[in-house]
């Protein structure tokens, strides 16, 4: 099982009343209903690693960096859906290097200023069962 991280790219975006080009934001996936069963299987696949998630502190952090990543069966749907809503310039697909290491997850990181989350809407054509949201920082814009 291979992992990735979904950036697209947003020719143009209204942030605080200024108009900034080429805006990269991070998707990462939320709300999965199947976290224990994808663990299991990531474990067992050499992706996940399982010391991180014995130690109760850290697991709530590492399990939501493993729920945030996308499968390869994931991507593609993700694409056209956003394609269709959001005309976005770019998609960045990073694959991660297994076993995936130990990060603070977006949902995790404080908003503000030049950052802030987006909650993209589920419309009827939604092809998940898990939610998707997105991280920026404005300061990455060109």
């Amino acid at each position: 099982m291979s992992l990735f991280s979904v950036k697209m790219v947003m020719e143009s975006k209204l942030h605080l009343g200024y108009d900034y080009k080429n805006v990269p934001i991070n998707l990462f996936a939320v709300e999965r209903t199947d976290m224990d069963k994808r663990i299991q299987r990531m474990i067992v696949d050499g992706v996940a690693q399982p010391h991180f998630l014995t130690d109760e502190k850290i697991r709530m952090y590492y399990r939501g960096t493993l729920e945030e990543l996308f499968s390869e069966r994931e991507i593609e749907p993700l694409k056209e859906y956003f394609q269709r809503h959001y005309s976005p310039a770019q998609f960045l697909i990073t694959e991660e290097a297994a076993p995936i290491p130990m990060d603070l997850p977006f949902l995790s990181i404080p908003v503000g200023g030049p950052t802030e989350m987006i909650v993209f809407a589920k419309r009827e054509d939604w092809p998940f069962d898990f939610s998707v949201y997105g991280y920026y920082d404005v300061r990455s814009s060109t």
